[in-house]
């Protein structure tokens, strides 16, 4: 229990940082799934429910990319919504209402990737 809150509090640390530093941070990475949008997060990251899905999770300007075997990207105003759930990410589309499921390694991977996704997310509705 003790590692579970010192992870906790030092994902805050972490979401504290990027939420007062304005502008989302950009993370220069040369996979291929990104092409020329700008990454402001990428870390490791399995589909809930799925043992043979371990891979990484990517927001970028556009989208929001899961990559392991294959490649489930959407764009950010077909996404209705993401919500975190201790270090799940459960993101819902507009398609059938649809609700994939992204563990993230960390509470504070998980902290960070819904603070950036809803900040990119409202930046696609403008």
């Amino acid at each position: 229990e003790h590692e579970r809150q010192t992870e906790m509090v030092e994902g805050l640390r972490a979401l504290a940082e990027v939420a007062a530093a304005g502008p989302l941070p950009r993370l220069h990475t040369q996979h291929r799934v990104v092409g020329d949008d700008l990454c402001h997060f990428l870390a490791p990251a399995s589909l809930v429910n799925r043992t043979d899905a371990a891979g990484k999770i990517f927001l970028t300007s556009r989208r929001l990319v899961f990559v392991s075997g294959g490649t489930l990207a959407w764009p950010w105003h077909r996404i209705q919504r993401v919500m975190r759930v201790e270090r799940d990410l459960l993101v819902h589309t507009l398609r059938h209402n649809d609700v994939l499921g992204v563990r993230c390694n960390t509470y504070g991977d998980a902290v960070v990737a819904a603070h950036i996704a809803a900040r990119l997310r409202a930046d696609a509705r403008r």
